[in-house]
């Protein structure tokens, strides 16, 4: 993934035109690009993201914006209630228990580590 002002971007390779292609996957609309290179394709990215938020500006459209950090998630009742007993005995918010899963799971890191 290519992450530029927030945004997300897949890398994909064609391999029968033998490239690199991908889309910035947290808008609506349909940002794509493509490169010989990763740093090509990584350049592409940040020229199409930025031209996607000038023609924003041009037409007076509120860009969508990255994600922002609230999520909402539905789990069944009894990891729920795990979730809530353990939480308790650390002694912090659920939020926190959860959020730190998943940095550790997606970021490989916990919460009180820099990025």
């Amino acid at each position: 993934m290519i992450e530029y002002k927030g945004y997300v971007g897949t890398i994909e390779i064609d391999q029968d035109e033998r490239n690199l292609f991908g889309r910035v996957i947290n808008i609506s609309g349909d940002v794509f690009y493509e490169g010989d290179t990763l740093d090509a394709l990584e350049q592409n990215m940040h020229d199409a993201l930025d031209g996607y938020l000038a023609m924003c500006v041009e037409e007076g459209i509120t860009p969508d914006r990255p994600y922002n950090g609230s999520l909402r998630v539905r789990v069944e009742p009894r990891i729920h209630a795990k979730i809530a007993a353990e939480a308790e005995s650390k002694g912090v918010p659920m939020n926190r228990l959860i959020a730190e899963a998943l940095a550790v799971r997606f970021d490989g890191r916990r919460l009180d580590q820099s990025a």
